[in-house]
């Protein structure tokens, strides 16, 4: 399972096996929640209760989300199928946004765009780009 492969593997990291372990915990402990995995090492950020309509205004930055319920707490097996699921789907999106954003970096100036607005909308391209793990 490569972890930290961009293009046409993997944009994001997978949940590593201690985030595995903490959300099986979780999940055994609680009703359901909504974890958040660090884009760049698999790590788990943190977990928070989902709201009623199931949508969270934001996300930690850096992060993604899997919505897991207790049902995929009754074995490893279960959990790694739901998340592998969810991850083909996160990763996909992940890798157009990055896609999107490189196409932007360093784009010509728009018209009437000031030197200060180029350079700060340069500044929140490369800013997205750093919650990714390197390559694309």
């Amino acid at each position: 399972m490569e972890n930290n492969q961009c293009g046409a593997k993997a944009c994001i990291a997978k949940p590593n096996e201690d985030a595995l372990k903490a959300i099986m915990k979780i999940l055994r402990t609680s009703s359901d929640n909504a974890y958040f995995i660090s884009k760049k090492t698999g790590n788990l950020a943190s977990s928070a209760y989902c709201p009623k309509d199931g949508h969270f205004l934001s996300i930690p930055r850096g992060t993604y989300e899997l919505d897991l319920t207790k049902a995929s707490a009754r074995s490893y097996k279960i959990l790694n199928e739901n998340i592998e699921t969810q991850f083909e789907f996160r990763n996909r999106d992940e890798t157009m946004h990055k896609e999107a954003l490189l196409s932007q970096l360093d784009r010509p100036y728009r018209p009437f765009e000031t030197d200060g607005e180029y350079e700060e909308d340069q500044d929140d391209i490369r800013r997205q780009l750093s919650y990714y793990p390197e390559g694309l």
